[in-house]
């Protein structure tokens, strides 16, 4: 028997998308940023039921990753937090080259894409 799908993956790579935006962290469209997830989450969550235990109990881990992100972020120090900022921005950058309409779609209209410095 399978266990579902983590939804909190979903949620870490949101709090991941609106530090790389230059949001630090913070939903700006939570709306759109469950629209995103909804469009993340369907690929994943298709995959899931054949994926090794190994696997499926890594991605279940990615819920205790989002609760110490959380956790950990606001009393990060500010450079510590804009150095994170930059090194994921340039990450999802480089991701956005040859992806789907529909995911920039959604990160636009979820504020997820970096939009701050060289981003603008």
């Amino acid at each position: 028997m399978h266990r579902a799908w983590p939804p909190a993956s979903g949620d870490l790579w949101v709090c991941v998308l609106n530090v790389a935006a230059g949001n630090d962290g913070m939903p700006q469209q939570p709306e759109a940023e469950q629209a995103f997830k909804e469009v993340f989450a369907q690929p994943v969550a298709a995959a899931y039921p054949s994926l090794s235990a190994d696997d499926q109990q890594s991605l279940a881990q990615l819920a205790v990753l989002d609760a110490q992100l959380h956790q950990a972020w606001p009393s990060l120090p500010v450079q510590q937090r804009f150095a994170a900022r930059d090194q994921w921005a340039a990450a999802v950058q480089s991701q956005m080259v040859g992806a789907p309409c529909e995911l920039i779609d959604a990160l636009a209209r979820a504020q997820l894409l970096p939009s701050f410095g060289q981003y603008q």
